[in-house]
């Protein structure tokens, strides 16, 4: 968590910028987690006390779980059974 803090981080901000002229932020998320796995993504509280332990997650573990909740939309729609189009804006 320091390098949270203390904002070091593994990639130069040169290197970040220019990359994000070139990618989405999901290839650019996608990236990350390929080549740097465990880099820290967030730390989320456990519970609804923040002075209780928290939870580290990984650049590899939000690629992990974003992919398991679009398989999981897509799993409801495809049961409905309709030509169902979904959009997400956030």
């Amino acid at each position: 968590m320091d390098s949270v803090l203390n904002g070091t981080d593994s990639l130069a901000d040169s290197e970040v910028m220019e990359s994000s002229k070139t990618k989405t932020v999901a290839a650019y998320v996608e990236d990350i987690a390929v080549n740097e796995p465990q880099r820290l993504f967030a730390w989320i509280p456990s519970s609804t006390d923040i002075d209780q332990d928290w939870i580290r997650i990984s650049y590899s573990q939000l690629i992990d779980m974003t992919n398991k909740l679009a398989w999981w939309i897509e799993s409801k729609v495809n049961s409905l059974n309709t030509n169902l189009s979904i959009i997400y804006m956030g």
